[in-house]
């Protein structure tokens, strides 16, 4: 039985972490964190068919590391905002710019409370941050 259980749980997390990197306009990567020994998952996300959107374009120039481009497509954005505030806050945060990072993913949260990825990047982020 114990068997049984082991591959249903191997499945269970194999499924839920494809579905993960097959959704699609989700990006994510991770972070290690300098106040534990582990990683944080980050994701950015666009809206639009992948090709010319400034969301896909800003992912793909800062997955690259051209973060100040990255920030100014991410700007650009008009068709979600939650998004492009999601995405500018990660970006803002590859940069070390930890303010700035909440800033805008709080702003991201506030517009989509119910967005769980945006909740998520938000809750890594706080735990990222040392306590004073």
């Amino acid at each position: 039985m114990k068997f049984l259980q082991r591959i249903y749980t191997f499945i269970s997390l194999s499924l839920a972490v494809l579905m993960v990197h097959c959704a699609p306009g989700v990006h994510g990567f991770q972070v290690k964190d300098g106040n534990c020994d582990c990683h944080h998952s980050f994701y950015f996300l666009s809206s639009g068919d992948g090709k010319s959107d400034p969301d896909t374009s800003g992912v793909e120039l800062a997955m690259n590391g051209n973060y100040d481009r990255a920030r100014v497509a991410f700007s650009k954005e008009k068709n979600n905002r939650c998004f492009s505030e999601n995405n500018l806050g990660l970006v803002f945060m590859l940069q070390g710019q930890s303010d700035a990072a909440l800033k805008h993913l709080w702003e991201a949260h506030s517009l989509c409370p119910d967005n769980e990825t945006i909740e998520g990047n938000l809750k890594n982020l706080l735990s990222r941050i040392p306590a004073s």
